[in-house]
C-alpha cells in the first residue's frame, strides 16, 4: 500500500488568466468557423475546467520521473475571486515528495531553498504568513511534521527552481503544450451544450 499525501500543484487559476485566455481563444475560433456569434453557443464551462485540470495534473506528473505518482484530486474553485483563485489538488506518494525534499533541500539547492522560504514568506503590507519564513529555525525538521502548505510550497520551488535549472519546460502554456497541440483545443468544442 503506498502512503499519499495531499498537495497544491503551480497553477494560476481560471479567473483572468492565460489559461481563461486559451478557453476564450477556442470559443471565438469555434465561432469564427461555425459563423456563429457568442450569444449562440452555451458552454459547460465547469466541465471545461475540470478536464483542463486534470490534463494539466497529468502534465505536471510527467514532467520529472520524481513526479510520475502525483495524480489529480479535485479542482477547488472559490465562490467569489476576489481573495483566492482555483486551485488543483493533487495526491502524490510520501517517498516521491520525500524524494523531492531530499533533492530540494539538501546539497546544492539547500541556500537557495531557504531563500526561497525566505522571500515567500516574507511579511509585508496587507499580508501576514501564517509560517515563518526562516526554514532553518523555524520549521520542522522531519517532512512528516510538515503541513499541506509547506509541502505545497516545497513542491512550487522544485518545479520552478530545481526542474527550470534542469531545462525542463516550466511555464504553464509550456506545461500543456503537449495537450493542446493534440486535440486539447477541441474543449471547448466539445462541452458546448447547445447552439
Amino acid at each position: 500500500m503506498t502512503i499519499t499525501t495531499n498537495i497544491l500543484i503551480p497553477f494560476s487559476g481560471f479567473y483572468d488568466s492565460i489559461h481563461d485566455g486559451e478557453f476564450d481563444s477556442q470559443l471565438e475560433n469555434y465561432l469564427e468557423e461555425n459563423e456563429l456569434d457568442y450569444g449562440d453557443a452555451d458552454v459547460n464551462w465547469t466541465a471545461v475546467r475540470l478536464e483542463y485540470s486534470q490534463e494539466y495534473a497529468k502534465a505536471v506528473s510527467e514532467l520529472d520521473d520524481t513526479l510520475h505518482g502525483l495524480e489529480f484530486k479535485e479542482l477547488i474553485s472559490p465562490r467569489e475571486y476576489n481573495f483566492s483563485t482555483d486551485k488543483i489538488e493533487c495526491t502524490i506518494p510520501m517517498l516521491d515528495l520525500l524524494n523531492i525534499y531530499t533533492l530540494s533541500t539538501t546539497g546544492e539547492y539547500r541556500e537557495e531553498w531557504i531563500k526561497y522560504v525566505h522571500d515567500k514568506l516574507k511579511g509585508y503590507d496587507g499580508f501576514m504568513p501564517f509560517y515563518s519564513n526562516d526554514y532553518v529555525n523555524g520549521w520542522p525538521t522531519l517532512l512528516t511534521q510538515w503541513e499541506e502548505p509547506q509541502a505545497d510550497l516545497l513542491l512550487e520551488f522544485y518545479i520552478k527552481v530545481v526542474l527550470e535549472e534542469l531545462n525542463n519546460q516550466m511555464e504553464e502554456l509550456e506545461i500543456m503544450e503537449s495537450f493542446n497541440c493534440s486535440g486539447g483545443y477541441s474543449l471547448v468544442e466539445n462541452n458546448i451544450m447547445n447552439v
